[in-house]
C-alpha cells in the first residue's frame, strides 16, 4: 500500500514539473529568477490542478457507469 501511495505522489510530483516548466516557459520565466517559495507554490498549484482534474475525470466515469450519459 505504501508503494502504490509513493508511486503516484512521485508520478503526481513529476507531472506537476513538467506542467510548471510548461507554464513557466510559456510565460518566458525562467525557472533560475523565481525563489525557491515561488517554485514550491508555482508545484503546489500544478499539483492541486492535476488531482482536481483526477476528481472530476473519476466523478464523470462514475456518473457514466451508472448510467448518466451526457453531463
Amino acid at each position: 500500500m505504501l508503494n502504490l501511495k509513493r508511486l503516484y505522489k512521485k508520478r503526481l510530483r513529476s507531472r506537476a514539473i513538467q506542467k510548471a516548466k510548461a507554464k513557466l516557459a510559456m510565460s518566458n520565466v525562467l525557472v533560475s529568477e523565481l525563489s525557491e517559495q515561488q517554485l514550491k507554490d508555482v508545484l503546489a498549484s500544478e499539483e492541486a490542478k492535476i488531482k482536481e482534474d483526477q476528481a472530476r475525470s473519476g466523478v464523470i466515469a462514475l456518473l457514466a457507469l451508472i448510467g448518466f450519459g451526457a453531463i
